[in-house]
């Protein structure tokens, strides 16, 4: 039986504790911070990615992550299955762990089987990451149409400026219609969000570096992927 009790938090903060078999439990973690050895010893990636995202409990958010870290390949696995939860409770996870779940992904992004690329782009849009332009940009070559469209879509919720130039070529040139409309959407998107950010950085948008070679091939970004790099 679950009994409700309303109490004042120091900060304020008027929130509800659940109190369950006589154990008091802060519901939204703000009377203490998430137990992190025991999500990570039951295996509980869910709390695990709350607790990950934690800013009142920054200690606690480093070891979630770190702990999330160790599921990471079975996180990646898991954006295969035919289970919905699972894989959008893999995608958050992925998304809390940041940078090194963009490289693990990465790493995958050539595979031979035409489902996983699709899985792994996917995931890369949901991380979010600048760090995965330069790798996604080369997708937009990928033989299978829907890994295409599925890497416009990720360039466009990433929103760096500098997949521009590549949306703009596969909107013109894409033999798949549906991949042109959806360049051509991911392209007005990241111009509608540079103009916006605009005024804040002086009222000028500055061209953005280029993420391909000078042959128009993904190599020679090494400047601009490295800005990007964080620890």
């Amino acid at each position: 039986m679950i009994r409700r009790q309303t109490v004042a938090h120091p900060s304020g903060y008027t929130g509800v504790l659940h109190l369950i078999r006589g154990e008091r439990r802060d519901a939204v973690g703000l009377l203490r911070p998430p137990n992190v050895e025991r999500y990570a010893r039951m295996g509980q990636i869910d709390k695990l990615t709350e607790a990950a995202r934690s800013k009142r409990w920054p200690e606690a958010a480093l070891a979630a992550r770190r702990a999330l870290e160790e599921h990471m390949e079975l996180l990646i696995d898991t954006l295969g299955t035919k289970n919905l939860r699972r894989v959008l409770t893999a995608r958050a996870a992925l998304k809390a762990i940041g940078r090194p779940a963009t490289k693990a992904l990465i790493e995958k992004i050539d595979d031979p089987v035409r489902e996983r690329r699709q899985d792994v782009v996917h995931a890369l849009g949901e991380v979010g990451d600048p760090y995965a332009v330069r790798p996604l940009v080369g997708r937009l070559r990928d033989p299978d149409g829907l890994v295409r469209q599925l890497t416009c879509r990720a360039l466009a919720k990433i929103g760096d400026p500098r997949a521009l130039a590549p949306l703009r070529r596969a909107a013109a040139a894409d033999p798949d219609v549906s991949v042109r409309k959806t360049a051509a959407e991911a392209a007005r998107r990241i111009e509608k969000h540079a103009r916006a950010a605009a005024p804040r950085s002086g009222g000028s948008v500055n061209r953005p570096p280029s993420v391909e070679g000078p042959t128009g091939g993904e190599e020679g970004a090494d400047e601009a992927g490295d800005q990007e790099e964080r620890p």
